[in-house]
């Protein structure tokens, strides 16, 4: 059996994650760099509306490799609408495979930014 997988293009985010906050949706994810892959030269975030019906838009085109935390601010919300996100790795002049949220969650109005992937409530979390 053979199988293929290209090398030319930057492995995909993985890990990613949201947090809802009154401040908006804080996307995470984590990213590794791989041996024989491009070199990752910025992400690109894409968001729509959650019924999966929607076209993708952009978010943020050039968002600097080295973060992995992208706040999608409250003014961007509509407050009765769900969102979905994805990112992609971009370098030499090709985009990885798109990373999709693995989960979600609604967290309480006391919030503590513990590191880049890590967010803790003294209030509370909530997953759905």
């Amino acid at each position: 059996m053979l199988f293929l997988c290209s090398i030319d293009k930057p492995l995909a985010p993985q890990n990613v994650i949201v947090n809802i906050t009154k401040d908006g949706y804080y996307i995470m994810w984590t990213h590794t760099a791989v041996p024989g892959r491009p070199e990752v030269e910025k992400f690109v975030l894409e968001y729509r509306e959650g019924n999966g019906s929607n076209t993708w838009l952009v978010a943020d085109a050039a968002f600097p490799a080295e973060r992995r935390v992208y706040l999608f601010e409250a003014e961007m919300i509509e407050a009765d609408k769900t969102y979905d996100f994805r990112v992609f790795a971009f370098g030499a002049n090709e985009f990885s495979d798109a990373a999709y949220v693995s989960k979600t969650y609604k967290i309480g109005e006391f919030v503590l930014l513990l590191d880049c992937i890590s967010f803790q409530s003294v209030h509370k979390i909530t997953s759905f």
